[in-house]
């Protein structure tokens, strides 16, 4: 979690991460919560070897409780404060 509580890594379709131990530099975690049940969904994908997830991949997620599958995109860290003006 950031500082204030605030949750950390990929967000989409009202999932959000746990913050629990980011795979590699591109915040992807190694869990996040499941929205329909709440339980743990951990990482089904593997990143690349040689550099690791990057913006744009999809990743997939499996709720060990519901066993909902969840798909998210990477997101582009890099893009944050700039509007290119």
């Amino acid at each position: 979690m950031a500082a204030g509580g605030t949750p950390t890594g990929v967000t989409a379709g009202g999932c959000h991460t746990e913050g629990v131990d980011d795979v590699d530099d591109a915040a992807v975690p190694a869990e996040i919560m499941c929205v329909d049940c709440g339980g743990r969904c951990g990482l089904l994908s593997v990143p690349e070897p040689d550099w690791g997830f990057q913006p744009g991949d999809v990743v997939a997620y499996r709720c060990s409780d519901c066993g909902d599958r969840w798909d998210l995109i990477v997101p582009d860290t890099e893009m944050g404060g700039s509007s290119g003006d």
